[in-house]
């Protein structure tokens, strides 16, 4: 009797129409999604990089290192912006100078370079890092 009722009064037709159109919506806002960034970047701001000039191509390369793999490499880098603590420092004061400078792994670089005898300890809880002979 209920089937009957639908479809004497084009319940099936509705139904697949209903299908159709929450398809079509559905595929439509995922086409929408998908162009987005388009759009966006119609509206985005940002003024293009300068040329670099003759002056910075004549720069030397910065020296890329591993953190982890190459602790030596690593602490020859940290070398140069920790030269204004001067000889003996502080492991907190060390971890700052890491942090803000973005360097990443800061727990680990430290302890690598304790276990290695690259810093090694000086008088009154300071360290030190290992003078090259």
């Amino acid at each position: 009797m209920g089937l009957d009722l639908i479809a004497a009064n084009n319940g099936w037709a509705m139904a697949v129409t209903g299908a159709i159109i929450v398809m079509i919506g559905l595929s439509g806002l995922a086409f929408v999604i998908s162009q987005l960034h388009k759009v966006l970047a119609l509206f985005d701001t940002q003024k293009p990089a300068p040329p670099a000039n003759a002056a910075e191509a004549e720069c030397p390369p910065i020296e890329v290192v591993d953190w982890l793999c190459d602790p030596g490499g690593a602490a020859r880098v940290c070398q140069l912006f920790t030269a204004h603590m001067g000889e003996g420092f502080k492991l907190t004061a060390l971890y700052e100078e890491l942090v803000k400078n973005d360097c990443p792994h800061p727990h680990l670089t430290i302890r690598a370079w304790r276990e290695q005898g690259i810093l090694v300890p000086a008088e009154k809880g300071h360290f030190c890092w290992k003078q090259d002979s």
